[in-house]
């Protein structure tokens, strides 16, 4: 407990003095820059590559040992896949897990970490980058890394994009379900039809 209360002592701070990077994410009519990033293959890819289809972005680093934390955000992103695959009137869906350690989390051992997860590379892709890059797209979403003793303290923050690429629903702590995300593609989807 004191440990996640120092994290959230930290994240305060830097927050006074960066609040752009920190204080408000990217707001719903905003949209999001064409951000490039390396995949698990370590292939270039860009952000607008997957434009047209709702986005889930997920923040993780591989080494977390924290079973509440980048472990069960993984395991509900790759179980939202599979429920999203079982649906007959689907809506097209990417996956975007991001790390927050670039220096560790390299291509190959994001591949090794897809492996294990049993991930559908055709609709999940893992991603690293310049570091840069990385934190500002993190700064959009308000997802927060600060390297500590080999270690990452960081925020739990997943966030679901439009097809249009704009910030439309962030879920946070891991306190949602596959079908709570499902369920706001579909009323949103509806919402967009009319």
């Amino acid at each position: 407990m004191e440990i996640r209360a120092r994290f959230f002592f930290i994240l305060f701070f830097i927050s006074l003095l960066n609040p752009s990077k920190t204080v408000l994410s990217a707001p719903a009519t905003q949209i999001i820059p064409n951000f490039a990033f390396t995949n698990q293959d370590g292939k270039t890819f860009h952000l607008y590559d997957f434009k047209g289809k709702y986005i889930f972005v997920s923040f993780i680093y591989t080494r977390c040992p924290m079973k509440s934390m980048c472990p069960l955000t993984t395991s509900l992103t790759i179980q939202l896949v599979e429920k999203w695959k079982k649906l007959k009137d689907r809506r097209p869906l990417h996956i975007l897990i991001v790390t927050l350690d670039p220096q560790f989390d390299t291509p190959k051992v994001l591949k090794n970490y897809a492996k294990k997860y049993h991930s559908d590379s055709k609709v999940v892709t893992f991603a690293t980058g310049n570091p840069q890059t990385l934190v500002n797209f993190e700064s959009y979403f308000d997802a927060l890394a600060i390297p500590e003793g080999g270690m990452i303290n960081h925020n739990v923050e997943s966030v679901l994009l439009s097809p249009e690429i704009k910030n439309l629903k962030e879920f946070y702590e891991n306190k949602w379900t596959p079908q709570d995300v499902l369920d706001f593609i579909r009323k949103n989807s509806a919402r967009n039809s009319h």
